[in-house]
């Protein structure tokens, strides 16, 4: 059997983990991705079954999606009432 723990085998991993599964915000349906693929991980080198121990936590991953229409929103307004962009200098 090849070593599980040999640099070809956690480059594979690592790069499983990064670029495959990619970003894993607590909460997100990629964080359930990354724990099946370490649970199979760690069955197939035949060690016992990590325990696995919950917690709660609000869903964040949004707030990446909701900042830049927010900042793009109020950017947006300023302009509109002159403090900031063009208008703003003949105040």
């Amino acid at each position: 059997m090849p070593d599980p723990l040999d640099g070809n085998a956690l480059l594979e991993h690592v790069t499983a983990l990064a670029a495959t599964i990619g970003p894993r915000p607590p909460g997100h349906p990629a964080e359930e991705r990354a724990r099946t693929y370490i649970r199979q991980t760690l069955q197939t080198m035949d060690l016992p079954e990590p325990e696995v121990q919950p917690f709660r936590t609000p869903d964040t991953w949004g707030y990446a999606l909701a900042t830049p229409a927010v900042l793009s929103l109020v950017g947006r307004a300023l302009g509109r009432w002159g403090r900031i962009g063009r208008g703003a200098a003949r105040h």
